[in-house]
C-alpha cells in the first residue's frame, strides 16, 4: 500500500514538472519575415491613395459638371436673347396714320426769261459709311504660322492701340489653333474688344463659348466678370448681377483683383447685394 503512495505521488510529480514545459511550447511568439510585414504596409499606403485619387477625381468631376451647366445656361440665355433681337430687327413697324393732304399751292406766276441757261445742280454729298466690324487684313487661307509668334504679334498691336486689326488677328489666329494652350487667353481678348466697340451680344457669345469650352482655365474668372458686363449693357441687369456673383461662386480661388473688380462692376449695376 505504501508502495502504490509512492508510485502515485511520483507520477503526480513529474507530470507536474512537465506542465511548465508543455505551456511554453504553445505560447512561443511566431516570428514573422519583416519582408512581408513591409510589403502589407506597402499595400495598405496604396489603398489609401487610391481612395485619396478617387475621391479628387470625383470632385472634379461634380465641379466640370457644376461649370458645364452653368455655361449651358449662360448660352441659352445668350441665344434667346439674340433670338428675340432678331424677332424685333425683322418685325415690320407699325402703320403710321395717314398724313393730311397739302393744301393746292397756287399757280407760279411765269418769271420773264433772262437766259436760256439754267443754274447748275449743287452736286449731292454723301456721308462716310464706317463699318461695323474690321476687315481681316490676313488671307484665312494662308499657311499656319507659329502660334506663339503669331499671339505676340496680336498682343503687340493691341499695346499699340490697333484694336481693329487685333480684333482681326484674333478672330483668325483663334480659327487656326483652337486647340492651343493661348486659346483661352485668345478668347478673352476677342471678347473685350468686342466690348471696346460696343458689340456686346457677339462679346456676350464669346465669353460663353470660353466658359464653356475652357472652364478651369486660368482667364475663366475675368471672363465669368466681363460676360456680366456684356449682359448688363444688352439690359440684362438680372442675368448680368448673376454672372457678377457667380464670379465668386464658381472661383473661389480667384485673384482677389478679379473678385474685387467683379463687385464693383456689380455696385455700378446696382445690383442686389447678397
Amino acid at each position: 500500500m505504501k508502495m502504490h503512495h509512492v508510485v502515485l505521488a511520483a507520477a503526480l510529480f513529474g507530470a507536474a514538472a512537465a506542465a511548465p514545459a508543455m505551456a511554453q511550447s504553445v505560447v512561443a511568439p511566431v516570428t514573422v519575415d519583416p519582408a512581408i510585414t513591409r510589403l502589407q504596409e506597402r499595400v495598405d499606403d496604396l489603398e489609401r491613395q487610391l481612395r485619396q485619387a478617387t475621391g479628387e477625381n470625383e470632385r472634379l468631376q461634380r465641379e466640370r459638371d457644376v461649370a458645364r451647366a452653368d455655361a449651358e445656361r449662360y448660352e441659352k440665355m445668350v441665344n434667346d436673347l439674340l433670338a428675340q433681337q432678331a424677332a424685333a430687327a425683322a418685325a415690320p413697324p407699325p402703320e403710321a396714320a395717314p398724313a393730311p393732304k397739302p393744301a393746292p399751292k397756287p399757280a407760279p406766276k411765269p418769271a420773264p426769261a433772262k437766259s436760256a441757261e439754267a443754274p447748275a445742280a449743287a452736286p449731292a454729298t454723301t456721308a462716310a459709311s464706317v463699318p461695323s466690324a474690321p476687315t481681316p487684313t490676313a488671307d484665312p487661307a494662308a499657311p499656319a504660322a507659329d502660334p506663339a509668334a503669331a499671339y505676340r504679334a496680336i498682343r503687340m498691336q493691341l499695346m499699340r492701340g490697333d484694336t481693329a486689326g487685333a480684333e482681326a488677328g484674333l478672330r483668325q489666329w483663334i480659327a487656326q489653333f483652337p486647340n492651343d494652350a493661348q486659346a483661352p487667353e485668345a478668347k478673352f481678348w476677342l471678347g473685350q474688344t468686342l466690348l471696346g466697340r460696343a458689340a456686346n451680344d457677339e462679346a456676350a457669345k464669346v465669353f460663353v463659348e470660353l466658359l464653356r469650352s475652357h472652364p478651369k482655365a486660368a482667364i475663366a474668372p475675368e471672363a465669368m466678370g466681363r460676360l456680366g458686363v456684356a449682359l448688363t449693357r444688352m439690359g440684362q441687369k438680372a442675368q448680368g448681377c448673376a454672372a457678377f456673383a457667380d464670379v465668386a461662386r464658381r472661383f473661389p480661388n480667384a485673384a482677389p483683383a478679379v473678385k474685387a473688380r467683379a463687385d464693383e462692376e456689380a455696385r455700378e449695376a446696382a445690383c442686389p447685394a447678397g
